[in-house]
């Protein structure tokens, strides 16, 4: 049996586990009162359920579904880092279930030490805990691979076209991912890794003007920019008249990420006087699905 695990950062399932999620983000120290109350008013202000847990649950369905095309012994499981299912719950469950093979996949396709690295270290060392003649299979340096690209591309060139056609030819993209503090040690693999998705899909439509650029770090010295606001600012200035903001670090959207590339940026470009358009996340949609997929099973298949 081989058994896929989809790592996300962490999907409270109702507005009373929100306290608690980041809590455990906080590793055990209480968010301050008016910290959560403008948490929470974001999580309403949605207007949905918590998006990154409804739509991994849905997307493992989905990826389940296409790999038992072609492999009968499958399983997708969920697990978050600061959430239930936590990481070793379901890896515990996975080998309960009778897997043989552990995939490891995060819904992130940029690697960070903080993120990836520390999910699939974590699964890594509770199977060897448990049962070291269990293989692990982590999927690695997926970032630029051709079924991730065309998918990503075309949210840009959705996004992109609706500008209006006027203001499309001095028009930028700019490409996003949550900000860290600048490391080289840590950070070198992240930086290059975003680098490389954004050149691709710049490079598979044709883009003439774009940037990567990095968001939540705004006024942190140290942190790695520019700062998607202040990017967006500068172009105004260098006669950018529209622009497009895509999200690189997630497929699936997150309360943070949707609102700081989205409505942020999008009141600032109506101060600005641009048009503005976010690409719109892969989230659950089919051709990610199945591009998931095709990654997966490119691994098993070797």
């Amino acid at each position: 049996m081989i058994g896929i695990i989809l790592v996300a950062h962490g999907a409270p399932r109702s507005i009373d586990e929100v306290d608690d999620y980041f809590k455990h983000i906080l590793k055990g120290k209480t968010p301050s009162a008016p910290m959560l109350d403008n948490i929470k008013k974001q999580y309403r202000k949605f207007g949905t359920c918590d998006p990154l847990g409804s739509i991994t649950s849905r997307l493992a369905i989905g990826i389940q579904n296409v790999l038992e095309l072609s492999h009968k012994d499958v399983k997708v499981y969920n697990a978050y880092k600061h959430t239930a299912p936590f990481i070793d719950e379901t890896v515990g469950q996975m080998i309960e279930d009778g897997m043989k093979t552990i995939v490891t996949l995060p819904i992130t396709p940029i690697f960070s030490k903080k993120g990836t690295g520390e999910f699939q270290e974590q699964v890594q060392t509770l199977v060897n805990n448990i049962d070291k003649s269990i293989e692990v299979i982590h999927i690695h340096n997926w970032n630029t691979h051709p079924a991730l690209v065309s998918v990503l591309a075309n949210r840009v060139k959705d996004a992109y076209s609706w500008l209006s056609e006027s203001v499309r030819q001095d028009s930028a993209v700019l490409f996003t991912v949550h900000s860290q503090p600048v490391n080289p040690e840590m950070n070198q693999v992240y930086v290059t890794q975003f680098t490389q998705l954004a050149t691709a899909i710049a490079n598979e439509i044709g883009l003439s003007n774009w940037q990567t650029t990095y968001r939540s770090g705004a006024n942190r010295d140290g942190w790695l920019g520019p700062n998607v606001k202040e990017a967006i600012r500068q172009m105004q200035k260098e006669g950018v008249k529209g622009i497009v903001t895509c999200e690189l670090l997630s497929l699936v959207a997150d309360i943070e990420s949707f609102f700081e590339i989205g409505e942020e940026c999008h009141e600032l470009c109506q101060e600005l006087d641009l048009e503005f358009a976010r690409a719109e996340f892969p989230n659950d949609s089919y051709d990610i699905v199945i591009a998931l997929a095709a990654i997966i099973n490119q691994q098993i298949n070797k």
